[in-house]
């Protein structure tokens, strides 16, 4: 049986801090950082956690599936100063200056924290159509305060790439609620770094094309998506997949 409710709760501060030197002498950065804490109830019946027990919300309050407390990103735009019109050879010929002249570097970086999860357990409630909350042992799982990282071991197999503590959740007992909490698990952050160098070529005063070589990110950081986060599961606690890796090409930009 499905049911609809107007039950959910939500609740979200942030504080957003920029700091911009705007475009002056061929050099530009732009700083940005959100700190935010998103709270709700459900957040759309994502990645496990729909409402646990439809008589008791206040058993589902916890973060937003989507929450992200820290985010910085920063981007720096350098014409370098050489080249007709610039600081330095600004006066030279058209074919030294096809070699030195018109080169732009540019960069976006991010760092961010990642989302919140819950540990999820075999549905035996036998009243809930939704994924089961796995039980709490009370061993801290480490990761939730940010103090585990990915090859800390723990015993058993997988220790490489576990996340978080395995002994902090087991299986819920048939026709019991799980214990644990709603996305008491922090996914691994993600840091990012994409970097391009622009050459542009002045055909005629109207038309200008721009030789582009970019790197998406460039220093090739993984970005693991969560663990796994069902106590049966035999990878249980460990992570398991990553975004796509470096990504690099070469472009032409014809502007007229």
């Amino acid at each position: 049986m499905l049911y609809s409710s107007q039950a959910g709760w939500s609740d979200f501060n942030a504080m957003n801090l920029k700091l911009e030197r705007r475009f002056a002498n061929g050099f530009q950065v732009l700083l940005a950082e959100t700190w935010a804490k998103s709270i709700d109830s459900d957040s759309a019946g994502s990645f496990g956690s729909p409402n646990l027990n439809p008589a008791n919300f206040q058993l589902d309050k916890g973060p937003s599936d989507f929450d992200i407390r820290h985010r910085f990103v920063t981007s720096i735009v350098y014409e370098l100063p050489f080249g007709r019109g610039k600081r330095f050879l600004g006066s030279t010929g058209r074919i030294p200056d096809l070699l030195v002249g018109g080169w732009q570097l540019n960069t976006i970086a991010f760092w961010q924290t990642g989302n919140q999860r819950s540990v999820t357990s075999t549905n035996l409630t036998g009243i809930s159509y939704v994924t089961q909350r796995a039980d709490a042992t009370g061993i801290a799982p480490g990761s939730a305060f940010g103090s585990i990282q990915p090859g800390q071991d723990f015993g058993g197999a997988n220790t490489s790439r576990y996340w978080f503590n395995p002994a902090a959740f087991r299986a819920t007992a048939p026709l019991k609620f799980g214990t644990s909490g709603r996305n008491v698990i922090t996914a691994p952050s993600w840091t990012n770094f994409d970097i391009s160098a622009f050459k542009n070529f002045r055909v005629t005063e109207a038309v200008t094309v721009q030789f582009r070589a970019e790197a998406f990110d460039a220093f090739n950081n993984v970005k693991f998506f969560p663990p796994d986060m069902s106590v049966v599961s035999p990878t249980y606690a460990t992570l398991q997949s990553a975004d796509r890796p470096r990504v690099m090409q070469l472009a032409l930009r014809l502007t007229f």
